[in-house]
Order: structure tokens, then C-alpha cells, then sequence
């Protein structure tokens, strides 16, 4: 049952009331147009089919795309239950950048349900569960909707870059309000491309510290639109004179770091003991502020460091054996698991 999975039971009673606020603002009085027909609301990645239902409710029409057959099973369920089934159209398939393409979703069987995406792109591996693999078709959305679209949902764990690019011709032709795009593009771009964030030494990466390196928000570059936001903050934005523009205005620049700062910069502390991902610091432990503030130092003093850093490892050459370099790598790695 979806009452098992956490992600279904939190947000649906607490969270995700924001986002209903803000779907209502968006589309209160314009699911009816003037000549009487119905607008569109487009909700890709529907899962249980909740925001589809309250537009439905609100009197749009909706394409709802979810190629999960659980949670399709519950999309449906919901849609005969409340007697929509005429405004509803669900449709089995994978949205992408490609057309006519077998996509495979990989659905976890335990944990957050809501995960499941193209290749397992999101799913959280260090929770132990069987997992399901199903292949469907893919489509793209300059294909399937030649209209304007009132609102536009897109919740598909990291594939957001894909189904933005299938939509080019939708989004140049026409009038769309895009809501709930979770990844900034870029971000996901780099991330599937494995070159967001720090490299990581594969020797390294069997522990545990080093693995939550790449994540989400903290992995994103300092620059980005994301850094400043956490894990599952939704975006919305608006094209145009749609029925966004009035709402959604972003004023200024968005980073942890301004586009000004130099390429080399990638450590600051601020006022307002902020950080990636809008993760307070204030709170953090001694040795992770005196960390974050020597690489502050190391950023800003670039050929100091590299000069003490040339030091050690003449140093440790020169003085130490094998086993003692072994022995101060673990010392150091057991030093970090403060970070999880």
C-alpha cells in the first residue's frame, strides 16, 4: 500500500499543502475559458495522480503521464473514484527527449517509492530492497500537445533535463507555466555526465563519507540556481504573458557564490551561516567549521597552498613507509565520518 512509503504519508498530509496553494493561486477561475473550453493542465511524472485530481477538480482537462503500472493502478483508481475519467487522460509512457524509444524505469520495491526513474537515476541505494525493471516507449512533448498549457507538472527524479528538451517546439509555440521542476538542468546535465561537483577517487568511494560527495543539494555547483535551495524544493516558473508571469519573478542572481567571483572560487562563509542547499551552519560540529575555513583560505591563497601542500607530500615521502601512509589515510577517514 502507498501508506507504507514515507514520501506518500508526509507530504500528502503536511508538504505538499504549500504546493496545492500555489496550484490553486495559478489556476483558480482560468480552468474555464471565456469561450466556454476547457485549458490544459499537463503532469508529467503523476505518480498517484494528486495534483491531476485537484486540477480536474478545479475544471481543467489533463494529460497525465505515468509509466509505473503501481502507481498508475492508484492514478486510475483515483480518477474513476471521483468520476473524472472524462477529463483525465492517463497515458503509459515515458516522457523524453527521444521518441519511439524503449526507456527502462526502475521501481524500488522498499523506501521512497516516489524515486523510481529512468535507469534508477534517483533512487536511494543504501536503503535494501528488491527492485522492479519496466520498459515502455518514450514520447516527446513537442509530439504529443500542440496547445497552449495553463500548467505544466514535472516531477521525474533527475530526468526534468530530458523531458524540458522534448518540449522545445511546445515551449516556443505556445503560452506554458512549467511548476514543480525539482533539478535545476544544468545541474542534471553534469550530474548524468558525472561531472558535477568534486571528483571522487574510485579507491574512495567504498566508504561511506565520501559517497554523499555528488549528492543533492550539496553536490551542485556553488554558482547554480539549486545551491541555494534544499533536496526536494519545487520551481516554478512562467513563459511569457502566461498565467504565471503575474507571480513567479526572480529579482537579481541566485548562488551561494556571485557569477562574478573567480573560476578558482568554490568556498565562502557568509553572515547568515548558510551553505548548499540552504543547510544551516551555525550548528555545525568545531572540526567541520575549521575545515570549511581552511579551505576557505586554501580557495583564496591558491599558490600558498599548493606550496604547503607540495611540503607535506615531500614530507611524508621522505618519513614515512607504506603502512604508515595506509595508517594515516584511515586515521584521516575515520576523523570524517562526522559528515554523515
Amino acid at each position: 500500500m502507498p501508506w507504507e512509503d514515507p514520501s506518500v504519508v508526509g507530504p500528502i498530509r503536511f508538504l505538499q499543502a504549500k504546493d496545492v496553494q500555489i496550484m490553486y493561486t495559478l489556476m483558480k477561475d482560468r480552468c474555464i475559458k471565456k469561450d466556454g473550453s476547457r485549458a490544459l493542465f499537463v503532469d508529467v511524472g503523476a505518480n498517484f495522480g494528486w495534483y491531476s485530481i485537484i486540477a480536474a477538480r478545479l475544471g481543467c482537462r489533463v494529460i497525465g503521464y505515468e509509466p509505473v503500472p503501481l502507481f498508475r493502478s492508484f492514478y486510475t483508481f483515483s480518477t474513476h473514484i471521483n468520476d473524472l475519467t472524462g477529463l483525465i487522460d492517463i497515458r503509459p509512457k515515458v516522457v523524453s527527449h527521444e521518441r519511439d524509444k524503449t526507456m527502462k524505469m526502475v521501481v524500488p520495491s522498499k523506501g521512497v517509492w516516489g524515486t523510481a526513474g529512468i535507469e534508477g537515476l534517483n533512487i536511494d541505494n543504501a536503503i535494501e530492497a528488491s527492485k522492479e525493471e519496466v520498459e515502455l516507449p518514450s514520447v516527446r512533448l513537442e509530439d504529443e500537445i500542440k496547445e497552449d498549457v495553463l500548467l505544466m507538472k514535472i516531477d521525474v527524479e533527475g530526468w526534468e533535463w530530458s523531458v524540458i528538451e522534448g518540449a522545445e517546439g511546445l515551449l516556443k509555440n505556445y503560452e506554458v507555466t512549467m511548476d514543480n521542476l525539482k533539478y535545476d538542468v544544468e545541474d542534471i546535465r553534469q550530474r548524468k555526465a558525472d561531472t558535477m561537483a568534486c571528483p571522487s577517487p574510485p579507491e574512495l568511494m567504498k566508504f561511506v563519507s565520501w559517497q554523499g560527495c555528488k549528492g543533492i543539494p550539496e553536490g551542485v555547483s556553488p554558482r547554480s540556481f539549486r545551491s541555494e535551495m534544499g533536496h526536494n524544493t519545487n520551481v516554478h516558473m512562467a513563459k511569457g504573458a502566461s498565467i504565471g508571469a503575474p507571480f513567479l519573478r526572480l529579482e537579481g542572481v541566485s548562488g551561494i557564490l556571485h557569477p562574478k567571483d573567480p573560476a578558482t572560487k568554490y568556498f565562502q562563509t557568509n553572515a547568515l551561516n548558510y551553505g548548499m542547499g540552504y543547510r544551516p551552519c551555525k550548528d555545525l560540529k568545531p572540526e567541520v567549521q575549521e575545515a570549511a575555513d581552511a579551505l576557505a583560505w586554501a580557495a583564496e591563497h591558491e599558490n600558498e597552498a599548493a606550496q604547503i601542500a607540495a611540503n607535506a607530500q615531500s614530507l611524508a615521502l621522505q618519513y614515512l613507509h607504506r603502512r604508515a601512509l595506509m595508517c594515516y589515510w584511515f586515521t584521516l577517514l575515520k576523523h570524517m565520518e562526522f559528515w554523515d
